[in-house]
């Protein structure tokens, strides 16, 4: 991807509006592919036949690309797994909710989202799947890692997925919607519990 391009916004079903920075080896551009809109603003004109050319067709498929030297690929299916979190921007938080149609929790839209994408059941709480994967330190955080708050005076009691460039997408909490956040804001340095790595069998 071109250095001028730093950012893609994408429109989803709901015309919900959001904003996520591309870093090298995160979302790939497959997933990518598959939004209904993509925006990168400021992208000059590539030099007559320098730059290998990117070119979708009516069923989103990706010709004549060649990565980046220093492009590295996510783990197995978290691309899917990202632009299916994101794609349901905009869904109204409920207690206890498991679906789009419902609502979701915190942990229902966690386990949502690894059932839909990896076919796999975690538990139905945020403390009951911190408890799975393997433990990641803040510094080495990658797209797709599970990040934990502690929201009501005992730890693991928040879960978000974390998406890249220090943001997490989560469903927060009563008459919110399902959103992106920073890590650094105030609110969720003082609360963070930590990250977990759940890879699909």
């Amino acid at each position: 991807m071109p250095p001028a391009c730093s950012r893609v916004r994408f429109v989803n079903r709901r015309h919900a509006l959001f904003r996520l920075a591309i870093i090298p080896g995160t979302l790939s551009l497959p997933a990518l592919a598959r939004a209904q809109s993509i925006e990168v603003p400021g992208l000059p004109d590539p030099p007559p036949s320098s730059t290998p050319r990117v070119s979708l067709t009516p069923s989103s498929s990706l010709e004549s690309f060649t990565a980046a030297p220093a492009a590295t690929t996510l783990r197995a299916g978290v691309d899917d797994l990202l632009f299916k979190a994101l794609s349901l921007v905009g869904v109204r938080y409920r207690p206890g909710g498991v679906s789009p149609e419902t609502g979701f929790d915190c942990s229902g839209y966690v386990c949502y989202l690894y059932r839909e994408v990896f076919a796999m059941s975690l538990p139905r709480t945020a403390d009951g799947i911190g408890r799975h994967g393997s433990e990641v330190p803040r510094t080495a955080l990658q797209p797709g890692d599970l990040v934990f708050f502690n929201t009501m005076h005992r730890p693991f009691t928040h879960v978000g997925l974390y998406i890249g460039d220090e943001r997490f997408v989560h469903s927060p909490s009563s008459g919110g919607l399902v959103r992106t956040e920073s890590l650094n804001e105030r609110y969720w340095v003082k609360r963070w519990n930590g990250a977990r790595r759940i890879s699909p069998a």
